[in-house]
């Protein structure tokens, strides 16, 4: 019996020392990031992720990591960044934050990829906006002072 409290103790204090190992070594690899060397970022990210692959939450944000790491590269690394978002996206769904970052980082990845004519610019999103709201425009009547008066004008179809 006092054997098997034992290893099971044994086994926690490993458990607890590899966590903090693969934290240590998270630590190391933003450090180079800061420093501005990327490629030994890159490759503490992918130990991270691949020794401390049972640690989910880790190498979910290890991957994100490594993927903003090829992101600042350039674009001729934006396929690689773009895998592994797919990558923690597909297989770390139950990372809530890791994921959510993929998956935004993502959409801008792809947006930036689109044509310009696909893509929605600034300069035409208000002219649009009025075209949208111009055929309601007598109903909706600002009343100063009296906030409340105005959704009243709409419901009640412009009167006061």
């Amino acid at each position: 019996m006092k054997l098997r409290i034992l290893i099971a103790g044994l086994l926690i204090g490993l458990a607890a020392f590899a966590a903090g190992a693969g934290g240590d070594l998270f630590q190391k690899a933003t450090t180079q990031v800061r420093a501005g060397n990327l490629d030994e970022a890159i490759r503490l990210y992918q130990r991270v992720a691949t020794e401390f692959a049972s640690d989910r939450p880790l190498a979910a944000k290890a991957l994100v990591a490594e993927a903003k790491c090829y992101e600042q590269q350039g674009q001729d690394k934006a396929d690689k960044a773009t895998k592994l978002y797919e990558q923690v996206e597909r297989d770390y769904r139950d990372q809530l934050d890791p994921a959510a970052a993929a998956s935004a980082r993502l959409v801008v990845i792809r947006q930036s990829k689109l044509p310009a004519a696909a893509t929605m610019t600034t300069e035409n999103r208000p002219a649009r906006r009025l075209r949208l709201l111009r055929p309601y425009r007598r109903s909706l009547r600002y009343f100063p002072g009296e906030p409340n008066r105005r959704a009243h004008a709409e419901r009640s179809g412009g009167r006061r």
